[in-house]
């Protein structure tokens, strides 16, 4: 938040301060203090509205606060600002793939179409191919067979998911891998007692039964 002694700096003493706010945050994320990270990145963007790198730090700070639809908005103000920046587009990606599979992978191979392979982690990449996997084989499976069968098609899905990115890293990667199959057995349990929906209206349902 400014003030107006704030509104008198000169445009260098609003980069300092910028700079300044933006050094803190990294710093404090990096120390795993989510919260005054946040804090100094909504002073950096309150000083630099138009600065597309700070919605794109922002954005991923706040999803990994599990703030998804704060990430995705910063991410959607990224590419606004910069429609050829990679970043915006990995970071709407990212904050999407559970929610909106489709819409994060296409943001995801647009990253990847702007800036090559790298713009989007391989771990990432194939996260987001394997999300469009479930919600294809979830949706069909309980077109035509049922709950049981779609728990089953996520399961399939999600167990090689979350072994491959525990495998990749560790810490909360891993503990995703172990509750994999706590996952299927809740997700069962939900299309059990959603047989008789749409089965649109149920793998809705199913995305919040993803461990964080």
């Amino acid at each position: 938040m400014t003030t107006s002694t704030d509104a008198a700096l000169t445009p260098a003493q609003v980069e300092a301060r910028v700079a300044d706010h933006k050094a803190k945050g990294n710093d404090l994320f990096q120390r795993g203090d989510h919260k005054a990270a946040l804090r100094h990145y909504d002073a950096a963007v309150a000083f630099a509205p138009g600065e597309a790198a700070l919605y794109s730090n922002r954005s991923n700070i706040r999803l990994t606060m599990g703030h998804a639809q704060p990430a995705v908005d910063d991410a959607e103000r990224v590419i606004a600002l910069r429609p050829e920046w990679a970043r915006g587009h990995s970071r709407l990606g990212m904050a999407l793939y559970k929610q909106q599979p489709r819409v994060a992978l296409a943001a995801m191979a647009r990253a990847r179409e702007l800036d090559g392979a790298a713009a989007v982690t391989p771990e990432a990449w194939q996260l987001a191919q394997d999300y469009v996997q479930v919600q294809q084989r979830a949706a069909a499976a309980l077109a035509n067979g049922g709950g049981a069968a779609a728990a089953l098609a996520i399961d399939e899905c999600h167990v090689p998911a979350w072994a491959a990115l525990a495998k990749a890293g560790g810490g909360p990667a891993r503990q995703r891998a172990h509750t994999a199959a706590e996952c299927a057995v809740r997700a069962l349990e939900a299309c059990a007692k959603r047989a008789g929906d749409s089965h649109d209206a149920a793998v809705v349902e199913l995305w919040p039964l993803i461990p964080e």
